[in-house]
């Protein structure tokens, strides 16, 4: 048993540098797989992943580790406020890993390797059947696990609050139908209206020229690519390996100008994060977001309330123009503003625009539900889509790719991770609402100046990486808590006025 007090803690940080080394291990073969690993490799990197799983979880479950957690938890006036963020992330940890049988644990780390790969290949072939059977394991499994982990109320609860803590089912539904209630309306006032001109998005854009504007926007928001990597993958992600190693990806496509400007930003502004968090936080799980939606509204806000911004695109649109002659030989700016935020229900989330783009998720959200609860079936999960997709879009799937296949979430088994994608949204308009009342921030988003706005950024939210949960530091941040009606106002100001209503 540990009881000196500080022999307790220098035990238990000797435990997270072990757990530590085993994270950072999984994360370089998963950017390997995900980065031009050869697929023929997949089950070696499985092997590797499950016995690295293996050695995570032996640790979790060891009883002197755990009664380190345990004595420290009761005696937080005598720890620093960095030790007391870690027992409160290992409390968890252990609640999400711990209680799952040491054999199932890692069997479940070894199938989504193979999943991952299975996803990629059936997402090329646009062919549902050959991911099926994965995905009926992987929900078959998180049903299991959350039996063992026990849970309150709908067994959603328990994933949802893996990845943003303290949001449950009920919480997520008013969310959902605040959104629904007031964007709904405005989404039907636009729907009909002529629009705007967006054939130059779809011309011709070298990807090598293309890679040279990326690279360039990341410069220009603060993502240092010196203490960091940038390649292209499938699906765009960011992995913090660690503060000093943050590498993110985005994906090209030859006729598509917005495609990876808009997700080369995004995840600028998930590796901006990850690389300002306060070094006293360096190795360990704290070094992080404080949550996924709080992860999320730093590229939320870098993506759409600081590049689709008007006065950022008058900043941009004469770069384009020099870069892309020939392309933007015929377009002014307001035709680059307007093709920047059109709304147009579409197919693909990661290309939705932004009143639509809560649809997505709310679709997600209420299919995640159907398949944990089993009132969905995994094999009637395509048709589902694209009923829902009808429904709420007025789109439907021409095949599977950009249907139930287009998101690499569930390959993974990330179910409960969609909503923070639209609570990461709301953070986002609150943070610039109180960002604003700081600084002048349209005249530095015309002059393309970003340093004082990540800054505040730095100072506001990035330094503390998970020091606090999400409900306490929007709280530290604006001095209230989450507050969805300010991402209404921001849409239904921003296109109010973008389409005249």
């Amino acid at each position: 048993m540990c009881r000196d007090i500080n022999a307790t803690k220098e035990k238990f940080y000797e435990y997270i540098k072990q757990l530590q080394g085993l994270d950072y291990t999984s994360n370089i073969v998963f950017w390997d797989a995900s980065t031009g690993a050869p697929k023929s490799g997949v089950e070696a990197r499985s092997n590797a992943i499950g016995v690295i799983s293996g050695f995570y979880h032996h640790i979790m479950t060891d009883p002197d580790f755990n009664a380190c957690i345990d004595s420290l938890a009761v005696t937080p006036d005598e720890c620093d406020d960095l030790t007391n963020a870690l027992i409160r992330h290992y409390q968890r940890e252990r609640n999400r890993v711990a209680k799952i049988p040491a054999k199932e644990y890692e069997a479940f780390q070894a199938h989504i390797t193979k999943s991952a790969a299975a996803w990629e290949d059936a997402k090329e072939a646009c062919a549902y059947d050959q991911f099926k059977p994965y995905l009926e394991k992987s929900v078959e499994m998180m049903r299991q696990f959350a039996e063992y982990r026990g849970y309150s109320g709908h067994p959603y609860n328990l994933l949802i609050d893996d990845y943003e803590p303290g949001m449950t089912v009920e919480q997520l539904d008013v969310f959902f139908e605040t959104v629904k209630a007031r964007l709904v309306p405005l989404l039907k006032k636009i729907i009909d209206l002529p629009k705007p001109r967006t054939d130059f998005i779809a011309a011709a854009y070298p990807i090598e020229q293309q890679l040279h504007l990326s690279e360039s926007l990341l410069d220009l928001i603060g993502f240092k690519r010196d203490h960091g990597l940038f390649k292209e993958s499938v699906h765009p992600f960011t992995m913090g390996v660690d503060i000093e190693d943050v590498r993110l990806t985005t994906h090209f496509y030859e006729n598509d100008l917005l495609s990876a400007m808009l997700s080369t930003v995004h995840e600028g502004g998930h590796g901006i994060y990850e690389q300002n968090v306060g070094k006293q936080l360096r190795g360990t799980p704290i070094a992080t977001g404080a949550s996924n939606a709080f992860h999320e509204s730093q590229s939320r806000i870098y993506e759409n309330n600081f590049f689709r911004h008007k006065a950022f695109i008058s900043f941009l649109y004469p770069k384009l123009k020099e870069t892309f002659k020939e392309q933007f030989k015929t377009v002014a700016e307001i035709d680059l503003y307007r093709a920047v935020n059109i709304v147009e229900p579409s197919l693909i989330r990661t290309e939705a625009d932004e009143l639509t783009y809560s649809l997505h998720i709310l679709l997600r959200y209420e299919l995640e539900l159907a398949l944990i609860s089993g009132t969905l079936s995994v094999a009637d999960l395509p048709k589902a889509w694209y009923d829902k997709m009808e429904q709420y879009l007025g789109v439907v799937p021409s095949n599977d790719g950009e249907g139930v296949l287009q998101d690499v979430h569930w390959s993974e088994a990330l179910f409960g991770y969609f909503p923070t994608y639209a609570l990461g949204s709301a953070y986002a308009a609150q943070l610039y609402h109180y960002m604003s009342k700081d600084l002048a921030v349209e005249p530095l988003l015309a002059e393309g100046n970003f340093e004082p706005i990540t800054k505040w950024l730095n100072e506001k939210v990035h330094q503390y990486g998970a020091l606090y949960d999400p409900t306490v530091l929007i709280e530290k941040i604006t001095g209230e808590p989450l507050n969805a009606d300010y991402y209404c106002d921001y849409l239904e100001m921003k296109y109010t006025a973008l389409y005249q209503l």
